[in-house]
Order: structure tokens, then sequence, then C-alpha cells
């Protein structure tokens, strides 16, 4: 299977639109708050620092990319925002904060998210939280949240978890009841998450 059909099998069943985006944005702040030893009002409000690590991301059209794109638009209104994703031919407005693979392809993209996930998590201490955009980057960033000592969110989106490739199973599905905390994006996907060993009480 080649990387363009696993990616569009991985599009998922909602077309995001403003409040799906908000709901969404708001499940990422309380993951991310509820790791904290403070959990109160005030660790929801304060501005962190997020490393967002996803192969769909804009100006790739669809299901995942627009609420991923949308999801870091939001939480930028009050957190700082990195962004590591796959190269793309389309062409690019100037992106702040947006790293891209120099090269097409899965495999340079995963050398280059371990390589520039490594320089940002070095240089920026203050990073307390890596976010996945799906299922498969779940090796990626485990690899980066353990090397470094970083909480790990990963979002989920149905289609990610059942898609049928032993690889696929054995390399990244395998892994994503390590994560910190997973957001399901139906109470659908939070039972096939369950189903594949992540803990209830870590699935929002």
């Amino acid at each position: 299977v080649g990387v363009m059909d696993l990616s569009r099998s991985l599009v998922p069943l909602v077309h995001p639109g403003h409040a799906g985006v908000g709901i969404t944005a708001l499940a990422v702040v309380l993951a991310i708050s509820s790791l904290s030893p403070l959990r109160s009002e005030a660790s929801i409000n304060c501005r962190m620092e997020i490393l967002v690590i996803t192969w769909n991301y804009p100006p790739r059209r669809g299901g995942i990319e627009n609420l991923i794109g949308s999801l870091c638009l939001e939480l930028r209104k009050k957190h700082s925002v990195q962004v590591i994703t796959a190269h793309t031919r389309l062409s690019v407005s100037e992106e702040k904060d947006v790293s891209r693979a120099p090269l097409p392809g899965l495999v340079p993209f995963a050398l280059y998210a371990l390589w520039r996930g490594t320089v940002l998590l070095a240089r920026n201490r203050h990073i307390a939280v890596i976010f996945g955009g799906s299922v498969l980057v779940t090796p990626l960033a485990l690899i980066l949240a353990r090397l470094f000592g970083r909480r790990l969110v990963l979002q989920t989106h149905g289609l990610d978890i059942i898609y049928r490739s032993f690889l696929y199973q054995q390399l990244c599905v395998r892994w994503l009841k390590s994560c910190d905390k997973v957001i399901a994006n139906s109470g659908y996907t939070a039972r096939l998450g369950q189903s594949k060993g992540v803990p209830p009480e870590r699935i929002i």
C-alpha cells in the first residue's frame, strides 16, 4: 500500500466545523492540564507550549488535515504551538512555527520528525507536551516523549485504529496504550481504543 493510499484510508468519518474544532481544542487543553499536578482552573488557563507531530496537515485536503490545521489555529490563540509535519509539493504561504520534511514519503518524514523533534525539545524545556495528530505518528511521538521526559497526548479518529495492516498494527497501534492521554473523536473510537489496551481513564 502506498503512503498516499494509507493516508487517504485514515481520513476520519467526521468533517469538523468550527464547533467540532472548539470541542477538540478544549479536549486537548483538558488532557494536558489533567497531566499537571495542579489540577485547577489556573492550570487550564495558563499558557502552554505544545509540540504537534502530524502526517496530515494543510495545504493537503482531508478530514484529518482540516481538523489538525484548525486545531492548531485555535490553540495558538492562547498557547505556543510548534508543528512538525510532512513534505508537500503544494504551494504554501509563509508558515510560522511549522517544520516540514524536506523530502516526500513516510520514511523521510519519520526521520525528519525524530531529528527536528529532538532539536526543538532539547532547545526548549518549556515544551511539556507532545500532541500526535493520529495513531500513525504514535511511535515517533512516543520515542520523543520518553527520551525527553515529556507527556504525550494523541488524537484518534477511528479508522486509524483499525487500519488492516499487520505492520501498521505492530508499529503504531500497539503503542497507543503507552500514551499519557488519548483523545477519541467519538464513543465508538473510544471503545476501539479500549479494545487495543488503552485504559479507560486515559481516554477523553
